[in-house]
């Protein structure tokens, strides 16, 4: 499930970019897709911590149930803004200089 999240995020990226010619916009859904993931995976973490009682546990189809919830969960929030990790990151990327394939 980990890795189909993390391709699926991949797929959904642009193959043109939308507005200004420089690739930013992919780069921006990039960082916001790895925060996504990023907050996902310290979700699962926080569930794992948690111990399940026999009583209310609703087996496979729960634990399908629960992966899906958090990954939209995680998504939607990065969409409104979520921690800050994706405008950090996208800032610093934006100042690196890419690296010439040129040998």
């Amino acid at each position: 499930m980990q890795v189909r999240y993390a391709e699926q995020g991949l797929r959904a990226l642009p193959t043109k970019s939308n507005s200004d010619g420089n690739g930013n916009d992919k780069l921006r859904k990039c960082c916001a897709d790895f925060e996504s993931l990023l907050i996902y995976e310290m979700v699962k973490t926080m569930r794992r911590s948690i111990s399940k009682s026999d009583l209310l546990h609703g087996g496979q189809g729960e634990e399908l149930f629960e992966q899906l919830f958090d990954q939209e969960v995680c998504r939607s929030l990065c969409e409104r803004r979520g921690f800050g990790l994706a405008d950090v990151l996208y800032s610093q990327l934006l100042e690196k200089p890419t690296l010439s394939t040129d040998t």
